[in-house]
């Protein structure tokens, strides 16, 4: 870390840099300096990539609100990312919205359908109360 660090302040502008620094960081578990160089890395060079890395980091945390908000700014740059959309109905199941939930795993269904996890992800929320 100390390398990606020294690179880091030599190259202030390098947003992939940042974010193989953040994955570094997130693999040690330091997921608040993984947030920081992501927000950083957004700063730069904004990208869905980088808006979805930060959500998958608020997932893990549990801060359900905050990963939908990532996941949903990062549909803007890719609105059918088979990926994305089942992070987004994790967190809004997780974050208590069944219906929304439900929405973005058959959205994910119509587009990839032997998507991995997808039907049992899918059972399991048919069988959840909203």
């Amino acid at each position: 870390m100390a390398e990606y660090r020294g690179l880091i302040r030599e190259q202030t502008v390098n947003a992939r840099l940042m974010a193989v620094a953040a994955d570094l960081y997130q693999r040690i578990g330091e997921p608040d300096s993984a947030r920081v160089l992501l927000e950083q890395a957004y700063r730069i060079e904004p990208s869905g990539v980088f808006l979805y890395l930060l959500g998958t980091l608020e997932l893990a945390a549990k801060r359900y609100a905050e990963a939908v908000s990532r996941f949903e700014e990062a549909r803007r740059y890719a609105p059918d990312n088979p990926p994305l959309l089942f992070d987004l109905s994790r967190a809004h199941a997780l974050a208590g919205d069944r219906e929304r939930a439900r929405y973005y795993a058959d959205r994910l269904a119509a587009l990839n359908p032997n998507y991995p996890g997808l039907a049992e992800w899918r059972a399991m929320l048919g069988t959840l109360q909203d």
